[in-house]
């Protein structure tokens, strides 16, 4: 269908969308496409997403305090309805 492959360059030329934001775009044309009986269709994802963010570092326990150690938390109080 090449209505969504105008859809494409018209969402990177025009609108400079990121390619994860023009994936989505057409995840979405592509899954009305099916609904409608249309079918599937023939735009390619951008070969930089992977669909997934991309994971957070995880911080050096150096980092989360001066000692390393850091004290316990207290127990937060209890919440609702019922007795204490």
């Amino acid at each position: 269908m090449w209505a969504a492959r105008d859809y494409k360059a018209y969402l990177y030329g025009t609108l400079k969308l990121a390619p994860a934001t023009v994936n989505a775009d057409l995840a979405a044309v592509s899954d009305l496409a099916i609904r409608r009986g249309l079918g599937k269709l023939a735009a390619r994802r951008s070969p930089g997403s992977t669909g997934r963010p991309a994971a957070r570092p995880r911080p050096s326990p150096a980092a989360t305090t001066s000692t390393g150690n850091a004290a316990p938390k207290p127990p937060r109080p209890a919440t609702g309805p019922w007795p204490r």
